[in-house]
């Protein structure tokens, strides 16, 4: 259901699975930073409390480290997002039911996790990152079927700082673009993410027997001289 999406984006983004000596553990955490505790934090502990049954949710603040974790604890809960997510940030993968499901679960997907790893930059674009190449393709599957045009960029491993915690790059870093005119219904039930001031008009893609059609803008004809 969407409420199950949308914890799934969230994890695609924030999430992990707790293991001991190999063996998986009966609980899911997902890692924010400090100032997200009264949204994405708050969101994430009513919606494992509303989607699994007898589960036990904490939230911990860490104020050293400016991050926030929510803990859920539920048998067999680690399951859920094994299945439909696997874990690791390289290695996650959606599943198929999720990647070919109906368009408002797609879109509360798309949305948790653009809460979690997207941001909207000054020309308003919202920019979701991941370094699971496996994932950013389906993802970019998903919002083309729902008729949402996207943009990708790679960039080699990087170390950066966020929300004031260390991210130590060891992968390619795929960073997905979409336009505020194609974001803006996407985005419109967030905790976190909201458009302001104007933003450029995109031409939406189109699909035809199974072909992705994009509007030629623009053509000029240039002198080039070189290799």
């Amino acid at each position: 259901n969407t409420n199950k999406a949308r914890l799934l984006g969230l994890y695609a983004a924030e999430g992990s699975l707790h293991k001991r000596k190999g063996i998986y553990r009966n609980c899911v955490t997902f890692t924010y930073s400090s100032n997200e505790i009264n949204n994405l934090a708050k969101l994430t502990k009513l919606l494992l409390e509303s989607e699994f049954e007898n589960v036990n949710v904490s939230i911990k603040l860490d104020e050293i480290n400016h991050k926030c974790t929510v803990s859920g604890y539920a048998s067999n809960i680690y399951q859920f997002f094994l299945k439909y997510c696997g874990e690791y940030s390289y290695s996650k993968k959606l599943h198929q039911e999720l990647v070919f499901a109906s368009p408002e679960i797609k879109k509360e997907f798309i949305l948790g996790w653009l809460e979690g790893d997207g941001h909207i930059d000054n020309n308003s674009r919202i920019t979701g990152t991941t370094i699971s190449p496996s994932m950013v393709s389906q993802i970019r599957t998903m919002l083309y079927s729902i008729g949402i045009h996207n943009t990708l960029y790679e960039n080699p491993p990087s170390n950066s700082i966020i929300n004031g915690r260390n991210i130590i790059g060891k992968h390619n870093v795929f960073r997905l673009r979409i336009n505020g005119t194609n974001a803006i219904d996407l985005i419109k039930n967030s905790e976190k993410l909201s458009l302001h001031g104007d933003y450029k008009e995109r031409h939406l893609t189109k699909f035809i027997n199974n072909y992705c059609l994009h509007t030629l803008l623009e053509k000029k004809q240039i002198d080039y001289d070189g290799d």
